[in-house]
């Protein structure tokens, strides 16, 4: 649930970033001083949605109860893996 928290604060900072203006510099005879803009509203929706599955998934692990299970985390380079019996 920690993890969708965190993607849901980066869907919000993308969200907040969309439109803010990038490589601005004053020239003389421009009208806009600033070049482009930041497009990040596909990156937010697609965080967003990455959070609500998080957030699914750790109520899913954490909140339902199916009578005794054990659940076990491991976390190594190559990357996680689950165990355990449901």
């Amino acid at each position: 649930m920690g993890a969708g928290i965190i993607l849901g604060g980066g869907a919000i900072a993308l969200w907040a970033f969309n439109g803010s203006k990038v490589q601005c510099g004053v020239a003389s005879g421009d009208t806009d001083p600033c070049r482009s803009e930041r497009k990040t509203g596909t990156a937010a929706i697609v965080t967003g949605g990455a959070a609500l599955a998080a957030l699914a998934g750790g109520f899913v692990v954490l909140a339902i109860d199916r009578g005794p299970t054990r659940l076990a985390l491991s976390v190594h380079p190559s990357g996680f893996s689950f165990g355990g019996t449901f």
